[in-house]
């Protein structure tokens, strides 16, 4: 499945409130990337200076319906 920019920034823009700053959209593709690659302890900088986890990121921005349907 190819992800969706379009999807991803309305999900991060309409689905938060507040809404998230679309800064965090490459953010947030990293994230989809190394979760679906099993890395969920990896740190990822953010655009505000915090360094997070992947699995903080997906839950933080609840990610979870952009990542592979694992079988």
């Amino acid at each position: 499945m190819e992800l969706s920019q379009l999807g991803l920034e309305h999900h991060l823009q309409y689905n938060h409130y507040p809404p998230v700053s679309l800064e965090f959209v490459p953010v947030a593709k990293e994230a989809i990337d190394k979760a679906n690659d099993g890395e969920w302890d990896t740190t990822i900088d953010m655009p505000n200076g915090k360094s997070l986890s992947v699995i903080q990121i997906v839950e933080g921005l609840h990610l979870y319906f952009f990542m592979e349907e694992v079988q």
